[in-house]
């Protein structure tokens, strides 16, 4: 990925306003942890998402997740299953599971 600038930013509180433990946006990486304590698996987790967004850019890629989370929910899956079943989400579960 050294063709990619990645930015990540450390003790954010942003991540936690989502439930979650790290945020992506655009090329910017926002971590509860510090700089030290980043999981391994959540930092290949999220730079899959940095590589999904250079593809299909800002607005088509939060316009895909969006969508297939709301049909997740259209269908009658709970938060988790929604979320699960992006294809964004499938795509940087399998790249965690390739590097382990």
């Amino acid at each position: 990925m050294g063709w990619l600038i990645i930015r990540e930013y450390y003790n954010c509180k942003f991540p936690n306003i989502l439930h979650a433990s790290a945020v992506t946006f655009g090329n910017s990486i926002y971590y509860t942890y510090d700089e030290n304590n980043v999981p391994e698996n959540v930092r290949i987790h999220e730079r899959k998402h940095v590589e999904q967004y250079k593809k299909d850019g800002v607005l088509g890629f939060l316009l895909k997740y969006s969508f297939y989370y709301l049909l997740g929910r259209c269908k009658g899956l709970n938060h988790w299953q929604s979320y699960y079943d992006i294809p964004y989400e499938i795509e940087a579960f399998e790249a965690e599971r390739l590097v382990k």
